[in-house]
C-alpha cells in the first residue's frame, strides 16, 4: 500500500509519530520548503490528509497534543517563526 508517492526530485519525504502516537505526519520537504500531510492511525480510513500545503519559502514542522495540531512555520517574512494551533478535527 502506497500512502503517498513524490514525483518532484528536489523534495524528500520523512515519517514522524506524533507525541500523542495518535497521528502519523508524512513530511516532504527541499531546501527552502516543507509541507506536512497527517494520517490518524485510530482510524480505519488510512488515507492523507494535508495539514500544511506546499508554500514556496515556507518551512514546518507539526506536533500534536490533545486536541490540537501547532505548527510551527519559518520564512524569511517572519523573523524568528511563527506557532500556530489549530483543532485537529479542522485544519481548515
Amino acid at each position: 500500500m502506497c500512502l503517498y508517492h513524490e514525483k518532484d526530485d528536489i523534495f524528500s519525504l520523512g515519517l514522524q509519530a506524533s507525541e500523542s502516537k495518535q497521528y502519523l505526519f508524512v513530511r516532504s520537504e527541499s531546501k527552502s520548503t516543507s509541507f506536512i500531510f497527517h494520517l490518524d492511525i485510530s482510524k480505519q480510513n488510512k488515507q492523507l490528509e494535508v495539514l500544511t500545503p506546499r508554500l514556496y519559502g515556507i518551512d514546518t514542522a507539526a506536533s500534536h497534543r490533545g486536541n490540537h495540531f501547532y505548527i510551527k512555520r519559518r520564512s524569511e517574512d517572519f523573523y524568528n517563526s511563527e506557532l500556530v494551533a489549530c483543532p485537529s478535527n479542522n485544519v481548515d
